[in-house]
């Protein structure tokens, strides 16, 4: 797999995207205010990821975007990610879990392409989107238990 620095940062400001999607659609199909708010919760910092990634790829240089993984996030994390599905009739537990399980193989999929960056720079880049995803990851356990 050759995927670029900007085309792994659009398929992550995509994933985030569609799941704050799916979020909003998920709250308006449930009868449980605790879930509804949660889900609100979950929308809106999804969408907030979304835009931070696509600020990300705006301050970034072009020739940083343009350098290339000879091996891209590792396949078997990228499934994990896929046949993660948060449905209506799921608990806010089960959504917990699930996110937590998102959140942790996101954070490891950054993580592994920090290591496996062919420069300083980019490495930089992947590891601040490995703290950011921890920071925010802790930011939703808190965030959760507050509702």
């Amino acid at each position: 797999m050759f995927d670029s620095v900007e085309d792994i940062l659009e398929h992550a400001r995509s994933f985030h995207r569609n799941l704050g999607t799916a979020f909003d659609r998920l709250e308006h199909n449930t009868g449980s205010e605790k879930l509804r708010l949660m889900l609100d919760y979950l929308a809106k910092h999804e969408s907030s990821l979304a835009r931070s990634l696509k600020e990300f790829q705006k301050g970034a240089s072009e020739t940083r975007l343009h350098q290339y993984f000879v091996h891209g996030p590792p396949a078997e994390l990228m499934r994990e990610l896929s046949e993660i599905d948060v449905a209506a009739q799921d608990s806010v537990e089960d959504i917990q879990e699930k996110l937590l399980k998102l959140d942790n193989a996101l954070i490891e999929i950054y993580s592994q392409l920090a290591e496996k960056a062919r420069t300083p720079e980019i490495a930089d880049i992947f590891q601040a989107l490995h703290e950011t995803a921890t920071r925010e990851r802790n930011n939703f356990v808190r965030g959760v238990q507050d509702l």
